[in-house]
């Protein structure tokens, strides 16, 4: 009898700590996956991103600061209770919350506040119809806003949406969800611009003739996904962009070469307006890298 209520009291006692165990694993595996994050800094507030996964009991993951492109966190730690880690000047440490995570952090000495809220799936629609072309020009400037000091460097001149020097972005005043976009644009040679779909993400513009291709050279997501081949020409010329973005899938098709064929855009990128993925968006062009040009900015709104 002795011997059977000690083999129940052991049998008690691993259920106990294996249960323990599993719950434990649970609570630390809900910090797992994609976040959109909001930073608050005094009056200043701007969007982060982090995805983080498990590989036995190693965790990694990336991390997108406020510019730049996304990097592989570093010094991560994780229990059920806290998630810590650190990337490119960035310290980030939070916990569970009732609508996802909530933290506090430094970056450049200056201490943040930060809350994240698990990203959207996003997947593509099955099948797209389109509505009526929206020429984005057709308002000439009143269709946009500036947003920068700088409000005098972007003009319109002759159909074409000119950025004279390094000074401000740009933005339209209308947002949309999914889309295709046709979008002309001459780079001088040097220069450096980016189109963002919705506002987040980064399609790279620059003076990349002859190089190879780079998820951050011409065409590329910017840090996130790499185009089949460089089909760039020369600075100076004009360059054609034909896009379709559908959740957070994305063509994209330079000078007549697919070069990005339905891939999923991870997350947002460096730059962006907003980390709120599930929302409809902006077309946001970049003006503070130098001197740039668009043109025949046309963007068909799809029907689902």
């Amino acid at each position: 009898m002795r011997n059977v209520l000690l083999v129940i009291l052991v049998m008690v006692v691993v259920t106990q700590c294996t249960s323990e165990k599993l719950s434990s694993e649970k609570t630390m595996d809900s910090f797992l996956g994609r976040w959109d994050v909001v930073a608050s800094q005094g009056d200043t507030i701007y969007p982060l991103w982090f995805q983080l996964n498990r590989f036995g009991e190693k965790h990694e993951g990336v991390f997108q600061p406020k510019g730049g492109h996304a990097r592989p966190i570093e010094n991560v730690s994780v229990n059920p209770e806290r998630l810590k880690f650190s990337c490119c000047g960035f310290e980030l440490e939070g916990s569970i919350s009732k609508k996802g995570l909530i933290g506090r952090g430094m970056t450049q000495g200056k201490e943040f506040s930060w809350k994240a809220r698990r990203a959207p799936e996003l997947p593509a629609a099955e099948s797209l119809s389109w509505g009526q072309p929206i020429d984005l020009l057709a308002d000439g400037l009143e269709g946009w806003k500036v947003l920068g000091e700088d409000q005098g460097t972007w003009k319109l001149d002759g159909g074409e949406l000119i950025n004279t020097g390094k000074g401000s972005n740009i933005y339209t005043k209308k947002r949309f969800k999914d889309f295709k976009l046709h979008i002309e644009v001459n780079c001088p040679k040097g220069s450096n611009s980016g189109i963002y779909l919705r506002g987040r993400y980064e399609i790279q513009v620059q003076d990349d003739y002859g190089k190879a291709p780079h998820s951050r050279h011409m065409g590329g997501v910017y840090g996130q996904l790499t185009p089949t081949q460089n089909s760039s020409r020369r600075a100076g010329e004009w360059q054609e962009f034909d896009v379709v973005l559908s959740g957070r899938w994305v063509t994209v098709i330079l000078n007549g070469t697919k070069i990005i064929n339905h891939k999923e855009i991870a997350g947002i990128t460096g730059g962006a307006l907003d980390s709120s993925e599930s929302e409809p968006g902006p077309i946001y062009l970049q003006g503070d890298h130098g001197a740039v040009s668009y043109r025949n900015i046309v963007l068909t709104p799809a029907m689902n």
